[in-house]
Order: C-alpha cells, then sequence, then structure tokens
C-alpha cells in the first residue's frame, strides 16, 4: 500500500528545491564541488610526486638481509606496490569511500586515519583562529573603507588589499615566524601551549 505524501512532506520538498534552485544554493553546490575536485587533483599530483622519488618502503627492507626475498614479494603484494600507478591510486581511493581506510603509515606503522584524526582538532583550531582574526581585521577596516569611500583612507585600505591578496601566503607566514622568532617568549613558535604555561593559571 503506497502512503500519500502529507502536505507537510511537499511543503518540505518544495522549500528543499526552492534553496537548491536558489543562487545561494546553487553557489553552495558549486563550492562543495569544487573542494571536492581540489581535494581529488592534489590527491592525484601527491601520488605522482610520491612515485617520481626513487625507491618505496619495501627498497629500504632489501637492505636487511633478514628479510628474504619471498617475503619482499609477499609485502609488494599486501600494500600493492606489484601493481600499476594507476591501480594503486583507485585502489587507495576504492578504499576510501568503501570503508574509510586512509592505508597504513609506513613510518609510524599505524592507521593513517587514526593519525590524522589525532591532528584534525589543531588544524581546526589553527583555520578557526585564522579565520576570526582575519574578520576580525578585515570588518572593521572594510567599514571604514566604505564610510570613506574615495578617500585617501580607503584608497590606502585598497592598496593594502591588493599587497595583501597578491603577496604568497607562504613569504607571509616565514616572516611571521621570523617576527615571532625575534619576539620569543611574547610569540612562542613551538608547541601548542606558550613556554612557561605550566605556571600559569587557567
Amino acid at each position: 500500500m503506497n502512503k500519500i505524501p502529507s502536505k507537510s512532506d511537499e511543503n518540505f520538498q518544495e522549500t528543499f528545491l526552492k534553496l537548491l534552485t536558489s543562487e545561494t544554493g546553487l553557489y553552495i553546490i558549486k563550492r562543495i564541488w569544487q573542494a571536492i575536485l581540489t581535494l581529488l587533483f592534489a590527491s592525484i599530483l601527491s601520488f605522482i610526486i610520491i612515485q617520481l622519488a626513487p625507491g618505496d618502503y619495501v627498497d629500504t627492507l632489501k637492505q636487511n638481509p633478514k628479510i628474504s626475498p619471498e617475503r619482499i614479494e609477499e609485502l609488494k603484494e599486501q600494500f600493492g606496490l606489484n601493481l600499476s600507478w594507476a591501480e594503486q591510486y583507485f585502489l587507495w581511493l576504492w578504499r576510501i569511500f568503501t570503508k574509510g581506510d586512509f592505508g597504513t603509515s609506513f613510518v609510524y606503522q599505524r592507521s593513517v586515519s587514526l593519525l590524522i584524526s589525532e591532528r584534525v582538532s589543531a588544524t581546526l583550531l589553527l583555520a578557526f583562529s585564522s579565520l576570526f582574526l582575519t574578520w576580525a581585521i578585515a570588518i572593521p577596516l572594510g567599514i571604514i573603507a566604505a564610510v570613506k569611500q574615495n578617500n585617501l583612507t580607503d584608497r590606502c585600505l585598497q592598496i593594502i588589499s591588493y599587497i595583501g591578496q597578491g603577496f604568497p601566503s607562504f613569504i607571509t607566514a616565514l616572516l611571521l615566524l621570523i617576527f615571532a622568532q625575534i619576539t620569543t617568549p611574547l610569540f612562542p613558535i613551538g608547541g601548542m601551549t606558550s613556554i612557561n604555561h605550566t605556571d600559569l593559571s587557567w
């Protein structure tokens, strides 16, 4: 027996379709696709660079006389190193989509998923902190530029904005690290806490 859709279900579907087809909805979908494609191309590029580097994990084990050639072949088969580049990449991608398995780190001998989960909190903290700091600076300056439109202040802020957009972010990061190094311990450059954090109250 087919269920007759209720009015609330129809209203929800209409609202959802309107949201998807609106400018905001299309913009969100476009940005999500851009993010997925960026991650995909970044993973392909990283994979190719790693493959172009001489040697692999098994080559280091070959130097150990205690490991037999048969064991080397078993490890190659286990890690898929006997496959072509394309097969290795698509096998890795398939395991991510089907099992959420990013593989095992040869360096740490642990699951890559666990290693990512341990570090993602620090990454998110850094990302949200930088976003908050960016907004805290950009919004007041944007208001000032709007109030003083076509004025000397507005033109100076426009020049600073253009320089900031055109300047490579990694150079800015290096300059900020140099500044932090000079002003240490005011801005410590290592670790998640201040040098004397154990002596401080909450």
